[in-house]
């Protein structure tokens, strides 16, 4: 048994979808090959546009030919790395997926429209958008933001709501990065966040340590999306402004053309209050301690986004673990409050090893614990450092022995915005 892939004579009998396909590899130079290899793309060549676009299709139908994988070069949005291998088993389901149409991009669409009018979840829709930039299918766009603006609009869990904003967003900045037309999708995401804004603070109470803990991912995917939500408008506010000062406005302006600009120049505003409002939801959860009770999981996270994006002051996040962590609070209570801020769990104690200023607000806090509770603490501080890998631990040890590497207030990193 050899590893040579073989040829079906032009001759021989094939389903349209297979001619299509095959004539559109060799088109760009794409042949299907047994082994293994990776392939490297640049999305601002037409080329490599053209390949990412048929292997985002095909994955689509099923034909997994290319499956995506991490640059080992450049991280820019612009690259694009695939894993590329062609199983015989893989003619058999370019076969089967010729019900969807006689061309790849005909197919796609077809299948991804009939995805949209029959997913179950709000997720799901977000995930097919983002997959349909991704592949070009702006034939199949118009049923998808159908499907999604209904789902967004009746779907009231907070937690779908969270699912849903990352995919989204991913959709709008790197859809933005192909040249594709996002701002519909925007909307829908400028939309989603205003919705979850409302909804997080009374989601978050009441949970139990598994809803903690599932509610903390939503926190953090949020925090991510948002900030890439910022980003992207403040990069298109600033490239229609250039655009605008290259002198391009002396061309005739169409109605299309104001609406365009006119979203464009609200963007990073918008954006910029989305998030400025998201902070200050943080600050309001970080500092929650009345009954019901948020999470110390949830209070813990809050305190350290904010604490990571210079929102929040080093004595005031030191005067927030000493709330949590009186001898008023319960030990357990007081152990997630540390496993939201310091990260806690496998790999959590990089986070004070990269950070001094995290493992110096642990420090002080724990050499101005009084001597009588220092006893109940240490079972506390036992069960959350304990999770650490031995490496991490014994960094930890050392950079503790050594003691702070600069001497300074406590307030003098992370000034509030």
């Amino acid at each position: 048994v050899g590893d040579v892939l073989g040829e079906v004579p032009e001759s021989a009998p094939a389903v349209p979808l297979q001619r299509d396909l095959t004539r559109t590899q060799r088109s760009l130079r794409l042949k299907p090959e047994a082994l293994e290899r990776e392939l490297e793309l640049d999305l601002r060549k037409e080329t490599d546009a053209g390949r990412s676009r048929l292997l985002h299709r095909l994955r689509l139908l099923g034909v997994d030919w290319g499956t995506p994988a991490v640059s080992r070069g450049s991280t820019g949005t612009f690259r694009e790395t695939w894993r590329l291998r062609w199983e015989p088993e893989l003619s058999v389901r370019v076969a089967e997926a010729g019900v969807w149409g006689t061309t790849v991009l005909s197919a796609a669409t077809a299948k991804a429209e009939t995805e949209a009018r029959s997913a179950k979840g709000l997720a799901e829709v977000t995930e097919l958008a983002e997959r349909c930039l991704l592949a070009g299918l702006s034939g199949a766009l118009p049923v998808v933001m159908r499907s999604l603006a209904d789902r967004a609009a009746l779907d009231a869990d907070v937690g779908h709501l969270a699912q849903a904003l990352p995919a989204l967003v991913r959709s709008v900045r790197y859809g933005d990065v192909r040249g594709t037309d996002t701002v519909a999708l925007g909307e829908v995401a400028v939309g989603l966040t205003e919705r979850i804004l409302v909804g997080l603070p009374p989601a978050c109470v009441g949970l139990d340590a598994d809803g903690a803990a599932e509610m903390r991912r939503h926190m953090e995917a949020v925090h991510r999306a948002i900030g890439l939500l910022s980003e992207t408008a403040t990069e298109t506010g600033a490239a229609a402004a250039a655009e605008t000062e290259s002198g391009t406005e002396a061309r005739p302006h169409t109605q299309t053309d104001a609406r365009s600009a006119e979203t464009r120049s609200a963007g990073p505003g918008a954006a910029d209050g989305l998030r400025a409002r998201w902070a200050a939801m943080l600050r309001s959860l970080a500092g929650r301690d009345g009954t019901p009770a948020t999470p110390g999981l949830i209070r813990g996270r809050a305190a350290r986004l904010l604490l990571d994006d210079g929102r929040l002051a080093e004595d005031e996040a030191a005067r927030l673990m000493g709330l949590a962590l009186s001898p008023g609070t319960q030990p357990p209570e007081a152990a997630s409050w540390i496993e939201g801020f310091i990260g806690g769990g496998a790999g959590g104690g990089m986070l004070l090893v990269h950070d001094e200023r995290l493992l110096g607000l642990v420090d002080r806090w724990l050499i101005s614990v009084p001597a009588e509770a220092f006893t109940d603490v240490l079972p506390l501080l036992r069960r959350t450092f304990s999770a650490y890998d031995t490496g991490v631990r014994r960094t930890l040890g050392e950079l503790v022995r050594r003691g702070p590497a600069v001497d300074g207030p406590t307030g003098g990193q992370g000034a509030p915005a």
